[in-house]
């Protein structure tokens, strides 16, 4: 009885942009990077492997090479909520084209795994990518990622008994990314 993604739900009625309702999700064991691969790049990733494990030694052309070679964007970025060590980031954005990354390691100015979105979106606002007309920048957020152990977001309040703690958690989740 809750609109859990406004904003999002918003976006998506709005007749100037893109929306596709029947995507399959094709994610396997490589998780978020097989999300990125396929993004980025149109690929299906492997059903067997972590995909971006043997994607770094090959050549691919990603959506970030493509926007720079036909559509001119002069500058790309990526911001990331984990170290760009994890699915093998810092190599991938060679392949995809991203000219810079910035990471958890930036957000926290020392050694760290993973950071909030909060402090993902204030490294994006600091970028000057707006300098750099037309640019190309892409913010990731670990929100969304499981468990669902604990609610993220505690200002929409849920009160369905029929849904499971993991299953609200995960509403909520998806809230605070909206």
């Amino acid at each position: 009885g809750k609109e859990i993604t406004p904003f999002l739900n918003t976006l998506r009625k709005d007749s100037s942009n893109y929306y596709n309702g029947n995507i399959i999700p094709n994610i396997t064991i490589g998780e978020s990077g097989d999300g990125q691969l396929i993004y980025m790049t149109g690929l299906l990733p492997l059903r067997d492997k972590i995909t971006v494990g043997i994607a770094k030694h090959r050549k691919l052309i990603g959506l970030p090479h493509l926007l720079k070679t036909k559509f001119h964007i002069k500058y790309t970025e990526i911001i990331i909520p984990s170290s760009p060590i994890v699915w093998e980031q810092r190599y991938m954005n060679e392949k995809y084209g991203i000219d810079n990354m910035l990471s958890a390691i930036d957000a926290e100015g020392t050694s760290t795994f993973l950071t909030n979105e909060e402090k993902v979106f204030k490294l994006a606002e600091s970028t000057k990518k707006e300098h750099k007309q037309p640019f190309f920048s892409m913010v990731l957020g670990i929100s969304t990622h499981q468990p669902y152990d604990e609610p993220v977001d505690q200002t929409l309040q849920l009160e369905d008994k029929s849904i499971s703690l993991q299953y609200k958690n995960y509403l909520l989740a998806c809230h605070y990314v909206d």
